[in-house]
This record gives structure tokens, sequence and C-alpha cells, in this order.
């Protein structure tokens, strides 16, 4: 293959990685027609390059397809565009990680690094003044409301009286802060060059965020992560110390998080009418496991005329992990995180981590941001399901 097919090959890759981010949550890119295009585009690449459907994949897909189609008998009601988004949604995660290969993470790091330095400038710009870049911007509320967003085509995302917090180019901080967490521990495994500074530059836009749910993942993974890596006994307990004393003194002291938190769980427990009652974190999981019983086998589907036990325009979640169970029911959840955890595995082993420790770290610290957002409403997570299909499986190595 020649140098100039290589190139090719590397700015097609990236585009479509950027397009999968950009569908994932960015307003600038949201819409059923952009998704399909996606879609097409790389399924169109996924036969160009000749890959093959894995078996574990279409087990996965064919549980998908069951199970909505048994929510449809269940309620009587045939959501076909809705049942369509999800299978494009699916299986355009599968495409891209399947064209792109074993260079999807490393891609993704550098896409991420990419626009946590632009939304960093940006980020700047519009708390000096935000005026400069109004005239530049769209508003994409989905309806106008007391805090309409606006999108510097695409690049940042901001609310004019509200600037503190650094959204990058998605529709809230927490969702920017959870992708770039994900860049970030994938950095911190891999064999990047720069690997350091692009870590920090990452780490510095999770903290403009001023993410609870981030803060408290970032603190987890380091605190299980680095205590692995470091081989001095007395230099382990010092560290894990030091950041049980950061942590504890951060919880107590940032108003978005000690505070947050208990006012959440005060405000839950003084609720006595979850129905037309708000949605904070705590009370979307209280509604969640209303919403789950009695629809523990298969769920209650996409769609939001079966998926919740209130009326319709009383209801927003924003637990994502009880959000995907409620959804889709406890076996196929049981199948799709097993997955899931098989993926994180082999992404490890392939960068020479070969402990469990590495990958319950991991698998964890994905669950920690699951609690935050509904990052399964779009493609780019169900993508990280599919990392065991282009890594090679070692298992005679491999510490269990």
């Amino acid at each position: 293959m020649s140098i100039l097919n290589v190139k090719k090959r590397e700015v097609v890759d990236y585009s479509l990685i950027f397009l999968l981010i950009s569908i994932s949550g960015n307003p600038f890119f949201s819409g059923k027609i952009i998704a399909a295009c996606v879609f097409f585009y790389a399924f169109f690449l996924f036969i160009k390059r000749k890959n093959k459907f894995n078996k574990e994949f279409s087990v996965l897909f064919l549980f998908l397809v069951i199970v909505t189609i048994l929510q449809s008998f269940k309620f009587n009601f045939f959501p076909i565009t809705t049942l369509s988004g999800v299978y494009i949604r699916v299986l355009t995660a599968y495409f891209v990680v399947k064209v792109v290969g074993f260079r999807f993470i490393s891609y993704y790091i550098n896409i991420l690094y990419f626009i946590a330095v632009t939304s960093l400038i940006f980020y700047l710009i519009s708390n000096i003044s935000i005026n400069i870049l109004i005239p530049f911007s769209v508003n994409t509320s989905n309806i106008e409301s007391v805090y309409p967003r606006f999108s510097l085509f695409g690049v940042f995302t901001y609310i004019k009286d509200f600037t503190i917090r650094n959204s990058g180019p998605f529709w809230e901080p927490g969702a920017f802060s959870g992708y770039l967490i994900l860049a970030f521990i994938f950095n911190f495994f891999s064999h990047l060059k720069n690997k350091k500074k692009i870590g920090l530059l990452l780490l510095i836009s999770i903290i403009t965020t001023m993410s609870t749910t981030g803060y408290i993942a970032i603190f987890v993974f380091y605190l299980f992560s680095i205590q692995k890596k470091i081989k001095s006994i007395l230099l382990k307990f010092f560290v894990f110390a030091i950041l049980l004393f950061a942590g504890f003194f951060a919880f107590s002291q940032i108003n978005f998080l000690g505070n947050k938190i208990d006012k959440q769980i005060s405000n839950t427990i003084q609720i006595q009418d979850l129905e037309t009652s708000g949605s904070g974190r705590f009370l979307s999981y209280l509604k969640d496991v209303k919403d789950f019983e009695g629809h523990e086998f298969i769920g209650r589907g996409f769609h939001s005329e079966t998926r919740f036990l209130y009326k319709i325009e009383n209801q927003i979640r924003t637990v994502g992990l009880t959000d995907i169970i409620v959804k889709m029911g406890l076996p196929f959840i049981l199948f799709m995180f097993f997955m899931f955890y098989k993926s994180l595995r082999s992404f490890l082993f392939f960068h020479n981590y070969n402990e469990q420790i590495f990958v319950f770290t991991l698998f964890l610290t994905f669950l920690i941001l699951l609690t935050s957002e509904v990052y399964f409403n779009y493609s780019l997570f169900w993508a990280f399901l599919f990392l065991k299909f282009i890594y090679p499986s070692k298992k005679k190595t491999f510490k269990v």
C-alpha cells in the first residue's frame, strides 16, 4: 500500500470517528438525516473493506431485535421509526469500530484532544466576553427555553448566562466530561507519543466541566490504577492517603460535589409525589425503579409511550445506567455488559496491562459515568462494546 493510500485511509478513518462522536450529543449534528448519512457512510466502508460480521455481535443484535419485538407485542405498540433509530445507532457503532480497527482508540484520543484544546480556547473567550461568540453562533435548542443552547457551528456549545462550565461541543458539561474521561483513561493505558501532554490537557478540560460525576470517576480511577503502578509499599500507602485526603477535602468544600449531592438526597427524601417531581439524579433513580417494576425480563422499550410509568410530559431521566436497564430488561443488559467487560479486557491486554485490577478499574469508571448521562441514547458508547472484535485475543498469558 502506497504512502498516499495510507494517508487517504487515515483521513477517512478520522472523519468516520469524528462523525461518530458528533452524532453522539453534539446539538449541531443532531437529527435523523445526519445519523442516517453517517450510518450509510460507515456501512459503505464496512462493505468496501470487506469486513465480516462477528458471531458474537450477530447474537447481540439478534437479541436486541427479539427483545424490542417482544416489547412491541407486549404493549401492542410498534414504533417503527424509534426501533429503526435504535438499530441504526448500534450498527453505526459496530461498523465504525470494524472499519477503523485497532487504531479506533488512538484516533478517538487524538480527536478528543483536539476538541479539548479547541473548547478551552472558546471557553476562555466565552468567560471574557460572550458577545464575541454570539454573531457566529446558532440556537440549537430543541425547544425555546429559559436557557437556550447556542452552538458555534458545532465547535463549541454554550448557554449565554452560564459560561462558567465547559460543555465543549456537546449538549452539557457532564456529557463532555464523560467523553473526556474516556479519552483520558484510554490515553493512560496507551503507548501514544506525547501521552503526558495529551493527558494533562484532557485533565484540565475535565476540571473546567465542573461535573460532579466526572470528578468522582477520575478520582476512583486514580485511586485504583495509580496504586497498581506504584511498586513501593511505603509510597503506595502515602499516595493512597494523599488521594483520600484530597477526595474528602474536595467533597466537603466544593459546592457541586458534597453540597450538591447532599441537597439532591435531601430533596428526594422530602418528595411525596414522584409523578410531578423534578429530574435530579437520585429522583431519576427512584422513578426508574418504579418504571422497572413488572418489566424486569424485557424492559419497557425506547419510545416514550411505553418507557415511563407516569405521564410522559412530566418525565425526564438522567441516570444512564438505570435508563438502559429499564429500556431493555435484565437478560439483555447482563449479556451486553459481559461483552463490555470482555472488550475492555481485550483493549488492556493489547497494551500489556494484564492484571484484573486494571479491567475492574476501567469497567467501574464506565459504570460511574453511566450514573450521570444517558449515553446509550447515542452511538459512541455502544462502540466500546465492540473493542473485543478488533484486538487479538491471547487468553493464555492474561492474568485473571
